[in-house]
């Protein structure tokens, strides 16, 4: 499924309106009708969508809320057709009527010939207003947050701010329209205040920033809603950023001849471990071993291959030179292992030392194999080394790592991770044609990048992979994935 940003959305609304003829007041009034459809189904206890199951309905008018631009004027169509189904409704508006303009402006004039009244959000100076405001919202079966859009961008002037905190202090359940007003579309960050909604009716296509923490956690159950933007405007655009279902991954999966063996699934070398690292070292193995490999070796110092010989019978353990890490004599047999092998992950627990970069470069200078990047392989190297590598390469950091590789800091890595991880791809594959890169930033909903700017949200996981080794099993799997044929992207 596609998601859009905000540049993205604005082109669609622009080829709609100059290319397909479909004015701008016309997709106002599909999207009010569509955010207006699932307003009933919630009171009337249909799940729409199903993660909605489980709000608290009461007796009361629909509150709606909204905003001067064209997100307010599709929460103004909306309380137009619930007046018209018989559902009582209370219309706010957070800027001067003579502010709106085009579209907005004549769905508020709609509603003044209706007869149905729209009250001013009371500038932040007026407690006493601000505080009656509350309370109308307080008795609302459910409100529509409509203030802001897709455009919005931080800081809220005064006025929209103070309408945000008043639909989060109200306790009532939230609808919004778009996306929560104060979140960052592209990014997933929310201005201070941003809307907390239970349900978010979204229009066309998802945004990016809704599926990117903490934005994901604040837009509640997700509706898609169909505006007619044709289907043609969304090929011509070339939507760069896609949320990944079951069914598209099942596509990636390389396939499991039934005739095959162990030789058909290919062999992995993971090159790993130091003492008192040995457990990623096994965690990596084990990783590729569950994700189908055929064979695995496992180069390791020779402290980390005796705490671990016969613990894994399945994993071929193979001791190198160096007792307690790795160190550059022993470039030659890894390589030589390498060899022999399809794919190799290198990292988990390799630790930082001088010796274990000299060794690392030595080995990655003679090889072109496929490559999983990992951990403190990321830590030792620099994307422009990752560039002249002359394989396949795919790099999985956390958001430490990748900040280190982008020389910024963690908080700017997390406050745009899709640019982040996009960046980091294109400096990874450098000016090089035809040499597949794939970059993995990970965390809540991880990110999957190309050098293209190709981007995948992964929108399953949970709190119980934040723990120690999860990544290395990952790296693992991904090298398993490339052993059996898959590409970089598939496989990440």
């Amino acid at each position: 499924m596609e998601l859009v940003t905000v540049d993205e959305m604005r082109a669609l609304d622009r080829r709609a309106t100059e290319e397909f003829g479909l004015p701008v007041e016309l997709l106002m009034e599909q999207a009010g009708y569509q955010v207006a459809r699932v307003v009933v189904d919630l009171l009337a206890g249909r799940p729409a969508p199903p993660a909605a199951n489980g709000l608290s309905r009461s007796a009361g008018p629909v509150a709606v809320v909204a905003g001067p631009g064209n997100n307010g004027g599709d929460g103004l169509v909306a309380a137009r057709y619930l007046h018209q189904w018989g559902l009582p409704v209370r219309v706010f508006l957070a800027a001067e009527p003579g502010a709106l303009r085009g579209a907005p402006a004549a769905n508020l004039d709609r509603l003044a010939r209706l007869g149905i009244p729209v009250r001013p959000v009371p500038e932040p100076a007026a407690a006493r207003r601000l505080g009656a405001l509350r309370a109308e919202l307080a008795g609302a079966a459910l409100i529509v947050d409509a203030l802001l859009g897709t455009g919005a961008r931080a800081p809220l002037s005064p006025r929209l701010a103070a309408a945000v905190r008043a639909v989060n202090e109200a306790g009532r359940p939230v609808l919004a329209v778009d996306l929560p007003s104060g979140l960052d579309a592209d990014t997933g960050r929310p201005a201070d205040p941003c809307v907390r909604a239970d349900v978010t009716v979204t229009l066309c296509r998802p945004k990016l920033g809704m599926w990117l923490e903490p934005g994901a956690g604040l837009c509640g159950a997700v509706a898609l809603a169909p505006i007619p933007i044709p289907e043609e405007a969304v090929v011509a655009e070339r939507v760069r950023a896609r949320l990944l279902t079951a069914e598209e991954v099942a596509r990636f999966l390389p396939p499991r001849p039934r005739g095959g063996h162990k030789g058909t699934f290919g062999h992995v070398l993971v090159v790993a471990g130091a003492t008192g690292y040995a457990g990623a070292a096994a965690l990596a193995s084990l990783g590729a071993l569950r994700g189908g490999a055929g064979l695995v070796t496992l180069a390791c110092p020779r402290r980390v291959a005796e705490a671990l010989m016969g613990r894994f019978p399945e994993v071929m353990v193979r001791p190198c030179p160096g007792e307690d890490f790795f160190v550059a004599e022993a470039a030659g047999e890894v390589a030589g292992l390498a060899a022999a092998a399809d794919v190799l992950v290198v990292g988990p627990g390799l630790g930082r030392r001088r010796e274990t970069a000299a060794f690392l470069g030595q080995v990655l200078s003679r090889l072109d194999k496929p490559l999983v990047l990992d951990a403190d392989g990321l830590n030792l190297l620099d994307l422009e080394f990752v560039a002249g590598y002359a394989g396949p390469a795919v790099l999985t950091p956390h958001p430490g790592e990748m900040a280190r590789l982008l020389g910024i800091s963690v908080e700017a890595v997390q406050g745009d991770r899709p640019g982040a991880v996009r960046a980091a791809c294109a400096r990874a594959a450098g000016t090089g044609v035809g040499v597949a890169r794939a970059c993995v930033l990970k965390g809540a909903r991880t990110l999957v990048a190309d050098p293209a700017g190709r981007l995948w949200v992964n929108p399953t996981g949970s709190d119980a992979l934040a723990t120690a080794g999860t990544g290395d099993v990952l790296a693992g799997l991904v090298g398993a994935l490339l052993a059996q044929g898959a590409e970089p992207v598939p496989a990440a």
